[in-house]
């Protein structure tokens, strides 16, 4: 089973990328949101998922885990399959379907093409016990990277014993005094930081 590819970036097209590994070129389907974050000629690594078929055998992948695990809950729902998941990521983050699952929020849901009302509330039915708590709700003014480290520091933080709001407040303040230099911030410096602040 393939897990990851890490390979240069050949080829970039409107739903799918080439990996060239080892002389080898990958033809990976993927989203909208992870072509926009990769460039050709980069080094990168793509988290992937083989679709085996009667007929035919697939590469999907994206930048993130968190991209392939949502790719994978979408795909759990009945009459949704990988065409209509990946549209889903190539309108929204990741981050963003959680909260609009969460929230039972059909009318956004609707806005991804090809996902009619009764898609969307199946979306929600299905998936809402499935989905984890949703910290932040202002996600436009995040990266994909942050929200990813938040989540994992905010959790750390409430295991802690420290409250979610305390929780939240202070990840978030860390997060914007770093800005766009997300490469410096890891999780366990995000942590390390928010024990500091909370002092």
């Amino acid at each position: 089973m393939l897990n990851y590819i890490k390979g240069i970036l050949e080829e970039k097209a409107v739903d799918k990328i080439v990996v060239e590994n080892n002389g080898i070129g990958y033809e990976i389907l993927t989203s909208l949101n992870t072509i926009e974050e990769i460039n050709i000629g980069e080094k990168i690594k793509i988290h992937t998922k083989l679709l085996v078929r009667e007929d035919d055998i697939q590469l999907v992948g994206f930048t993130s885990k968190e991209e392939l695990s949502m790719f994978n809950l979408l795909t759990s729902v009945s009459k949704i399959g990988p065409k209509l998941a990946l549209s889903s990521l190539s309108v929204y983050k990741s981050e963003k379907i959680k909260l609009m699952i969460v929230e039972s929020d059909v009318n956004s849901l609707v806005k991804i093409p090809g996902m009619g009302k009764k898609t969307a509330e199946r979306v929600i039915l299905e998936l809402k016990d499935k989905i984890g708590v949703v910290y932040f709700t202002d996600l436009e003014s995040y990266s994909e990277p942050q929200l990813n480290i938040g989540h994992q520091a905010i959790e750390a933080l409430i295991s802690l014993g420290f409250s979610k709001k305390e929780s939240e407040d202070v990840v978030k303040k860390i997060i914007k005094s770093v800005g766009n230099d997300t490469e410096s911030l890891d999780v366990e410096t995000l942590i390390k930081n928010a024990l500091f602040e909370l002092r």
